[in-house]
């Protein structure tokens, strides 16, 4: 287990840097990547790379070149199939979808290694209704989160930890099984496009796995 992954890899910070701002997204229904990266891109990607605590707010990568970046990144000798290699990451990434022409933002992908997103858990299963209406409507952002909040995670929200857990699995069991989510609604490893359906699987729930995937699990602890 490694706290901060970039920080063992900063020999390579002017290659990262440019390949981080290369894979970056530069429009919402435009299917290219920011091919031609300004220098102060390039400079923002070394100083993130280098202080964790910088934050990439509004930047949006890439998820399958951002796997594939992490991937060249992991010792060859640790890239073997039995083993879970999971990233819990602030960045914001997302997948370009063939049938509606736009990209969308991902809590999670699943892939070698899988990449887990504190900040996509918070942006990409989308709100209520409600709330996009009546913002749109001219109602302060801040009175919305304070009366709708439990409708939907947010930053800082003290139910995130909880969150992370169930999505963790996620990855865990595609690892182990190659499979990814399910159907259940119920089930930890529900795919939520919706915020209440993120809490209701993780956290409001009356179990935390299905029948199938709770059978997996005693099978995986019985090493059958």
């Amino acid at each position: 287990m490694k706290d901060e992954f970039w920080s063992t890899h900063l020999d390579k910070k002017e290659n990262l840097a440019l390949e981080l701002a290369t894979i970056r997204v530069l429009h919402p229904t435009k299917n290219e990547l920011n091919d031609d990266p300004l220098e102060a891109e390039i400079d923002f990607e070394k100083r993130r790379l280098e202080r964790a605590s910088i934050k990439s707010g509004g930047i949006f990568y890439d998820a399958t070149r951002l796997v594939s970046l992490y991937w060249r990144l992991i010792p060859k000798e640790g890239r073997r199939s039995n083993v879970c290699h999971l990233i819990l990451t602030r960045e914001l990434f997302g997948t370009w979808d063939r049938d509606d022409l736009r990209w969308h933002a991902r809590a999670v992908m699943l892939g070698y290694p899988c990449l887990v997103s504190a900040t996509g858990l918070v942006e990409a299963p989308a709100k209520p209704s409600e709330y996009y209406q009546r913002r749109n409507a001219g109602v302060d952002v801040a009175s919305l989160k304070e009366e709708m909040g439990e409708h939907f995670i947010d930053y800082g929200d003290e139910r995130m930890i909880e969150v992370l857990k169930g999505y963790c699995a996620q990855a865990v069991f595609y690892s182990m099984t190659r499979q990814a989510f399910c159907d259940d609604p119920g089930c930890r490893l529900f795919n939520a496009h919706w915020q209440v359906e993120l809490i209701y699987a993780q956290i409001g729930g009356p179990y935390e796995f299905c029948e199938k995937h709770t059978r997996m699990i005693e099978k995986l602890k019985a090493g059958t």
